[in-house]
């Protein structure tokens, strides 16, 4: 296919370096231009603007940080709905507010263009290894027409229902995530304060039901004191804030409210781009 990939970040420079290596013809956009070279040096075309990204694709790719950064680079000036092919499909794969993603998929409908939003789980390293999980709203058929591209990209592919309902599996999913680093970051700084080696700890504990991905993977880095970003933190605070912004007055969410403000601790110290492990540095820990 003729793909149109915008953002070519942490995530999306590998996603698309899959895609490229599938076969697929790639016309890459990216605010820093830089970024989208290593693209460029392996074949894709480069594009100056959303819109010259989807000149002629078949298929539309963005992934970006922020909801109105997804509003602009696919409908505002310039963007690539500007530009695009009726019948195209647009697939947005950033995580963004679920609302916003229904009334963006109602917009491009009445400009004759197809959408389904596809965020993804995994961080760098699912994105490296193309192992990465998706949770897709939409329509069935625009989900499978889809899942050639997908597949490069993601290791399962899951249509979660209509619009807007893979923004809102992504929400569960960072809930899910948020109580599981608080809970590897809290436990790891006691250890520590109690002169525990975490290597061993994190080994331990691994084998009884403490067991985890964030366990083993984040575990490992906080033990390895690497706190450099497969997920940045003031992105994952991005997300668990959309969902208390959509829900303002419901007071069930509480490790939702304790993540953000560890996050938002570790962000008011200046260390917003540390990946999500670095919340460990907020228990004041030993090590």
């Amino acid at each position: 296919m003729k793909i149109g990939f915008i953002g070519t970040g942490i995530m999306g420079l590998p996603m698309a370096g899959h895609l490229l290596s599938a076969g697929h013809e790639l016309q890459v956009y990216n605010r820093t231009a830089a970024k989208a070279q290593p693209l460029i040096d392996k074949g894709a075309i480069s594009a100056n603007t959303p819109a010259e990204a989807a000149r002629g694709a078949d298929i539309v790719i963005s992934i970006v940080s922020r909801t109105e950064d997804v509003l602009q680079v696919l409908t505002g000036d310039d963007g690539a709905a500007q530009a695009a092919t009726p019948g195209c499909l647009f697939i947005d794969m950033s995580t963004i507010d679920s609302v916003a993603t229904e009334k963006l998929g109602k917009e491009l409908n009445t400009m004759g263009i197809e959408f389904i939003d596809a965020p993804v789980s995994g961080g760098e390293g699912g994105a490296i290894n193309a192992t990465l999980t998706i949770f897709c709203g939409g329509k069935a058929e625009n989900v499978e027409r889809a899942r050639p591209a997908l597949e490069c990209m993601g290791k399962k592919i899951n249509h979660m229902g209509p619009c807007g309902a893979g923004q809102t599996a992504k929400a569960c999913n960072q809930i899910l995530v948020a109580g599981a680093l608080l809970g590897v970051a809290e436990a790891l700084a006691f250890g520590s304060k109690k002169g525990l080696d975490l290597h061993q700890l994190i080994e331990a504990t691994s084998g009884g039901s403490a067991k985890s991905w964030q366990l083993e993977s984040i575990g490992k880095d906080i033990a390895d004191g690497n706190f450099d970003p497969g997920f940045m933190a003031e992105l994952m605070e991005k997300d668990l804030g959309m969902i208390l912004a959509a829900n303002p007055t419901d007071e069930n969410f509480p490790v939702t409210r304790a993540t953000i403000e560890r996050l938002q601790k570790l962000m008011a110290q200046g260390d917003g781009k540390l990946g999500t492990q670095a919340v460990y540095q907020t228990f004041g820990s030993s090590k």
